[in-house]
């Protein structure tokens, strides 16, 4: 890792930052992802639909707090 130079790295982490929000991004990023990821490594055949991308990157970044929060008031308050 230290061999490479600091913008080498950023590039390298921006890319990844792009390609794993793309689905949420305007639809010509997420063209070019599912072009190259999806079509030509997965062999799928159509773009997946923007709003599950959405709910499963909510469900992601959330999930656990909902959880905790749902759990919280189903079984404490109702003592």
């Amino acid at each position: 890792m230290g061999s490479e130079g600091i913008d080498l790295w950023k590039d390298y982490l921006r890319f990844h930052l792009i390609e794993h929000y793309a689905s949420l991004l305007p639809k010509g990023v997420d063209s070019e992802d599912f072009g190259w990821y999806r079509t030509i490594l997965s062999r799928m055949q159509e773009v997946p639909d923007p709003s599950k991308g959405a709910i499963a990157a909510t469900n992601g970044a959330l999930g656990q707090a909902v959880g905790q929060l749902y759990t919280q008031h189903l079984f404490f308050a109702r003592s």
